[in-house]
């Protein structure tokens, strides 16, 4: 994938398992699109980062304990000393909340402009 090869940074955001079966795996099964790795893996149970030659587990999600991420991982993970977990805001930002109110009355003027008239 050209995005992969000419960015600076890669961050993957996935899923950690589906079906049961880890995403996280130690040997990619599936054919290679770029040939340098990824920076930093996402899920919604953990933070990893490839290194050049382990995944480190970097942050787990809050309520998600260490021997999860690992029971769900199909790759050996380095576990450093601490891990702490993902840093989570409670509360929206102010400015998304206007542009989520702005962009609902563009949405709502934009359906009853398509409206046939009567």
């Amino acid at each position: 994938m050209d995005l992969a090869t000419g960015a600076k940074r890669v961050i993957v955001a996935m899923i950690h398992t589906a079906k049961g079966a880890p995403k996280i795996v130690q040997k990619c099964s599936l054919p290679l699109t770029s040939v340098r790795r990824v920076d930093l893996i996402v899920t919604g149970l953990a933070v990893v980062e490839p290194t050049s030659g382990a995944l480190v587990l970097r942050e787990v999600a809050p309520g998600v304990a260490v021997e999860q991420v690992v029971a769900a991982s199909g790759a050996k993970l380095i576990i450093p000393g601490h891990v702490p977990a993902m840093p989570i805001q409670e509360e929206p930002h102010r400015q998304w909340l206007r542009l989520r109110s702005a962009s609902s009355v563009g949405v709502a003027r934009a359906q009853t402009s398509l409206q046939a008239p009567e």
